[in-house]
């Protein structure tokens, strides 16, 4: 992080009023659910993720009143809706038969049948001889009667009888939801159930089920709701008891675990139950075995569309409303409903996220970087809440993110007010001469730019048009300062784009290097690369010079890595970024040897050692230059060239060196093509030794 130290107090300090902000911002919204609807969006995809993680349990099952029995019954018995509660009893003889657990009816049974006494004892008398059962009532917060006073007095008394069971535990002393009236059921089903249980529910605001209450109070009386109700007769023992009351918010709702839309849960039709019975007391096969209700509990109730039982839940706009009190019970029984953050919770969540994008945002400059960074510490977050939810934990999103967007902006113009002038500035001063990581890092650290430098090793490259001085004689001033502008712009564009600094242009001449002031250990592999890179765009550029400019342009480029000085140079007003040394002026040498040999691009031995096996080259000569009073080996890269040729040239050069002038002649006669080749000839012809000496540049 290269934040400037006069500036670090002040970002610091911003990330303080952040963290404040957010605090504040982030309590204010989660208690007063202005961000509620976008929370439940997010919480609507992760619930359709966790689904695939969630099995069913198999021993919940659901026998509906579905269309098809309503058009059986209308049909074959001319039964219609509201059917005569006697019908229910070979549905309940069939459970019983076949071991059901405890069974809970999803259907309102609150007023006298319209068949009769009879049929209302009948139901009494089902319910007592099959499984234990639990009935529904229906709590209201609107006053309307309870009932007859028969009815309620016997409901009153079957609850207050009951409360020191283990049921009130899931009633906590906070968040229960009181109501003011009740529909509760007929005498005989209170005096024959096992329970009673709510059904009346309530939706989050944007009307969809997510939420489960565990029950409520009218008058005093507490009551479960269905699901809870019927998991509490089948689970008497203490051992099996659920920890929901751990889970719950403070208004006491639970958040619901899905495990997938409609037909999640084993479902039978209730027609097919009857005719089941029937068949199986007429001694024949029936359609349904008794025995796969084993063990099992069991919802009775609706979801033919003209009985309006439905439910929207997060995967289904229509979803029967017995089915969600399955799934409630599958939550029940298997303690998978979601634990969710307090405020004081998710308030320090929103801080974390946001002083972790504040950080980035304020002390990571480099943009790629910077949005790199941003981008995977959201994707994070995201990732986190969605693994969070595959373990039962509801993480709030929409808080968080809004906060952390928030705090981004923040972030954003306090840089642009802080830095922004400062970076523009340095940023269109500099990237014109140097690659944009030398911008970056003068961005990053201005102070940089002080007088002063460094040892350190360099790759550096000179590089000459050759017959510059009569293609200036030919060219007037204007259209030679364009065909230079063309040429330095191409030529800079790859140096720069293979991590080298322009260094200066001096006439027709560029020198460039690399290693400074941004470190790469590759750097005399990258000066080479840039060079040959050079050497073949001029290639491709040389005609459409010849035909706009009437001239012919090369270029010669000397390479050379060592040890030299390299930092800000001047005065205080005025300085310049660049390097001195002894190995800087070699470069320069190599670069003026190129024509003494017919070159383009001649590399140094050190350069060459630095390069290793990365880069193909062959050796040139053995040269002395001015100045120098110890002989340097120089190279040439090879590229494309012909291998055989080369192969030749080097059979030829190894026969000079070990003396044997007859046997080179002979071997470079035969590359007429190679200038290389065809000097050395001259040289062994004018008598010249090993060490081929430069009297000029």
């Amino acid at each position: 992080m290269g934040a400037s130290k006069k500036h670090l107090h002040k970002k610091l300090f911003a990330l303080f009023l952040i963290a404040v902000a957010v605090k504040v911002a982030s309590l204010a919204a989660l208690r007063s659910g202005v961000f509620e609807r976008f929370e439940n969006a997010l919480w609507d995809r992760r619930l359709a993720v966790v689904a695939h993680y969630v099995k069913p349990d198999p021993k919940i099952k659901i026998i509906t009143i579905d269309q098809s029995s309503l058009d059986f019954f209308s049909r074959e018995e001319r039964i219609y809706w509201p059917w005569p509660r006697a019908l229910y009893e070979p549905v309940l003889r069939f459970l019983k038969e076949g071991g059901a657990r405890a069974v809970a009816f999803d259907i309102l049974f609150t007023e006298p049948s319209s068949y009769g006494v009879e049929d209302d004892d009948t139901f009494g008398a089902a319910l007592k001889a099959g499984p234990p059962t639990v009935i529904a009532a229906t709590l209201r917060s609107e006053m309307n009667r309870q009932g007859d006073t028969e009815q309620w007095d016997a409901f009153k008394k079957f609850q207050i009888l009951d409360r020191g069971t283990t049921r009130r535990e899931f009633l906590f002393e906070t968040g229960v939801e009181t109501y003011k009236s009740a529909l509760v059921p007929i005498t005989q089903a209170i005096g024959a159930a096992s329970a009673i249980g709510n059904v009346s529910a309530r939706p989050d605001k944007d009307g969809i089920f997510r939420h489960a209450s565990p029950g409520g109070v009218v008058n005093g009386v507490p009551v479960l709701s269905l699901p809870f109700a019927l998991f509490d007769i089948a689970h008497t023992e203490r051992a099996s008891r659920s920890r929901a009351s751990e889970l719950a918010q403070r208004d006491g709702h639970l958040a619901v675990r899905f495990a997938g839309g409609p037909r999640t849960y084993a479902t039978s039709p209730i027609a097919a139950i009857i005719q089941s019975y029937t068949k199986m007391h007429a001694g024949e096969a029936p359609q349904i075995n008794p025995k796969d209700f084993k063990d099992a509990l069991v919802f009775i109730g609706m979801d033919a569309p003209g009985l309006l039982d439905l439910r929207p839940i997060p995967l289904a706009e229509v979803f029967p409303g017995v089915e969600f009190n399955a799934t409630v019970l599958d939550n029940l029984v298997h303690d998978s409903f979601f634990y969710q953050l307090s405020p004081g919770e998710g308030v320090s969540v929103a801080i974390f996220f946001a002083l972790c994008l504040s950080v980035t945002a304020l002390f990571i400059s480099r943009l790629r970087i910077q949005l790199l960074l941003l981008g995977a510490l959201i994707g994070f977050f995201v990732w986190v809440c969605f693994q969070a939810a595959i373990a039962e934990v509801w993480i709030p999103m929409a808080v968080p993110l809004v906060t952390g967007f928030a705090s981004l902006l923040y972030c954003f113009v306090f840089q642009f007010q802080l830095e922004g002038r400062e970076h523009r500035f340095l940023r269109h001063a500099f990237r014109h001469y140097v690659s944009s990581d030398v911008v970056s890092q003068i961005v990053e650290n201005p102070a940089s730019l002080a007088i002063g430098g460094e040892k350190r090793e360099l790759t550096i490259f000179f590089s000459d048009i050759e017959g510059f001085t009569k293609i200036s004689e030919k060219l007037e001033v204007g259209r030679l300062v364009e065909l230079l502008n063309e040429f330095f712009t191409e030529m800079s564009g790859i140096i720069m784009a293979h991590g080298g600094t322009v260094d200066k242009y001096v006439g027709d001449a560029i020198v460039a290097f690399w290693n400074a002031p941004v470190p790469c250990a590759d750097h005399a592999e990258r000066g080479v690369r840039a060079a040959v890179e050079c050497q073949r765009r001029l290639a491709e550029l040389r005609p459409g010079f010849e035909a706009r400019f009437g001239v012919v342009v090369r270029m010669r480029v000397g390479i050379n890595s060592g040890v030299v000085n390299v930092g800000n140079f001047g005065s205080k007003d005025r300085f310049n970024y660049t390097m001195i040394g002894d190995a800087a002026n070699l470069a320069s040498r190599l670069e003026g040897a190129n024509k003494h040999f017919g070159t383009f691009v001649m590399v140094s031995e050190a350069t060459r050692v630095a390069v290793g096996d990365a880069m193909r080259m062959r050796k040139v000569a053995e040269i002395l230059v001015v100045g120098k009073q110890v002989p340097t080996v120089v190279y040439e890269p090879i590229g494309e060239q012909d291998d055989r040729s080369i192969a030749e040239f080097e059979r030829g050069l190894a026969a000079f060196e070990n003396g044997d002038s007859a046997k080179a002649v002979e071997i470079m006669q035969t590359l007429p093509s190679d200038p290389v080749a065809q000097r050395y000839l001259t040289h062994i012809q004018n008598g010249g030794g090993q060490t081929f000496a430069l009297a000029e540049k």
